[in-house]
């Protein structure tokens, strides 16, 4: 597909005269070694940012917030440019260790909901008032455009049934109270519209975490008829179509999609492409297959790769004159052979595969690189040693991406020849991403999708796709396919 420049995208998104880029930039697992790609986002149009409080705890506001700062000051854009939507609600790393301080000093905050032993959950006007103040220094902004309550449904989801005498009742009164007070936050400046994010607005409408939108609405009416309630976010893709097909809404007459056009509310879609399908996530994508990798020769690789590791180990142990604590560090992470072989079934596709190898492999590689650039010149051989693990491991993963990719793009050919089946001739040899995006974005009612932009080549997808004209079929794909 032909990408196009940014005067092009955002002349004509101008033209059309709508207040959102239709792709928005999702920056769920996105930090500081992706400002590069959310610049680029920018400059090919991308008005929406999409983050949270929790997002890698605090990282990903960060990050946004010195972007633009940076980008404002060069003058590339206005403050006002820029939609900014972030969430709370979620306790969780930092925010978990400081909530166990304030219970200690017994000055909790109220109506917290225990989720595990790492997570628990809160939309109580104290936790929410602490939460947008940490939002704004993050994002360096003085205020925020939408500020999302963060999967209220898990008051549901953990609270047990018996605990309130309508465990529905407390739920709904408690997003009163939160709505009162966000509509406080507005008055103050501190935000300029809120709303809630949640993945139980697409549910049958008698499951027991069900959120009805109807009931929201109700509610935010009852904090004025000029209230500020205006978003909602929710996941929609190929695979889960409840926000589209499960009339749920006005007694099984409407879907929540629809009454949310209804209510004139800005709905935000996440998860475009990544479906959860039985507790797995499955990639609505192709995948590049290099048939140049000699696949085989994966055992060949695992045993070199066995053998380095080994070798290493004695190197570091014996040869190297260093802290007990940095040479169990470099000692720790050289396991990854046999993280491989004891974790082989957990590599279901090229996705599941490549989040390994970023936020998991990628860490081990970096201890022993710190761990070789202090000592190497002691030793040649570690520096040897240590480029040629690195490569092993990196072919290595080369290979399986390129099996699994193969594996996945076959099971995607009958997925491609349905879509086919409602789409437009000159769309049909589109990659199957694309086909997803321009599906979801041709709902008239779905006011921007928000996609993990994190490689600049997702964001021209999502800027071509965007570009083209819209499938007038939707409704009927949707409901045909139910």
């Amino acid at each position: 597909m032909r990408v196009t420049g940014f005067s092009e995208h955002y002349n004509g998104f101008l033209m059309q005269k709508k207040k959102f880029f239709p792709a928005g930039f999702g920056s769920y697992r996105t930090g500081f070694k992706h400002a590069g790609t959310l610049s680029y986002a920018l400059s090919k149009g991308v008005n929406l940012i999409d983050t949270s409080a929790n997002y890698l705890d605090g990282e990903s506001e960060k990050m946004i917030g010195s972007v633009l700062k940076k980008e404002i000051e060069e003058g590339k854009f206005k403050r006002e440019d820029v939609f900014i939507v972030s969430k709370g609600g979620y306790i969780q790393g930092t925010n978990l260790i400081n909530e166990d301080r304030k219970r200690k000093d017994g000055n909790p905050y109220q109506e917290v909901v225990f989720c595990g032993s790492a997570l628990r959950h809160c939309i109580n006007p104290q936790f929410l008032k602490d939460q947008i103040s940490e939002s704004l220094q993050r994002l360096q902004t003085s205020y925020i455009d939408y500020y999302l309550l963060h999967n209220p449904e898990y008051f549901l989801l953990y609270t047990p049934v018996d605990y309130f005498k309508d465990l529905k009742a407390e739920y709904y009164r408690r997003i009163k109270v939160a709505f009162e007070f966000l509509e406080s936050e507005v008055a103050a400046g501190r935000i300029k519209n809120y709303g809630i994010s949640s993945n139980t607005f697409v549910i049958s409408e008698g499951e027991d975490s069900f959120t009805s939108l109807e009931k929201i609405c109700e509610i935010s009416e009852q904090t004025g008829k000029d209230n500020h309630f205006a978003m909602i976010q929710f996941p929609l893709n190929l695979n889960e179509k409840g926000g589209v097909v499960n009339l749920n809404q006005e007694k099984g007459t409407s879907s929540v999609l629809k009454y949310a056009a209804k209510k004139g509310l800005e709905v935000l879609i996440n998860r475009p492409l990544n479906s959860i399908l039985k507790g797995q996530i499955e990639r609505l994508a192709d995948f590049p297959v290099e048939k140049s990798l000699d696949q085989n020769n994966l055992q060949t690789i695992y045993s070199k790769l066995a053998n380095i590791e080994s070798e290493l180990r004695e190197l570091v142990i014996y040869e190297i004159k260093s802290t007990p604590e940095k040479v169990e560090s470099v000692r720790n992470s050289l396991n990854i052979s046999s993280y491989i072989k004891n974790n082989i079934e957990a590599f279901k596709n090229p996705v599941i595969l490549s989040d390994i190898y970023e936020y998991y492999i990628e860490d081990k590689l970096s201890v022993l690189n710190t761990f070789s650039d202090s000592y190497g010149k002691q030793n040649d051989a570690l520096t040897q040693k240590k480029n040629e693990y690195t490569s092993s491991v990196r072919k290595m993963f080369e290979i399986m991406a390129s099996i699994l990719a193969g594996e996945e793009n076959k099971k995607n050919e009958k997925i491609h020849e349905k879509l086919s089946g409602y789409l437009p001739a000159k769309y049909r040899n589109l990659s199957l991403s694309a086909k997803s995006l321009l599906l979801i974005m041709g709902l008239k009612e779905v006011s921007c999708v928000l996609l993990g932009m994190r490689k600049e080549e997702y964001v021209n997808e999502a800027a071509d796709v965007a570009a083209l004209d819209k499938v007038k079929i939707t409704d009927e794909f949707w409901f045909l396919e139910r």
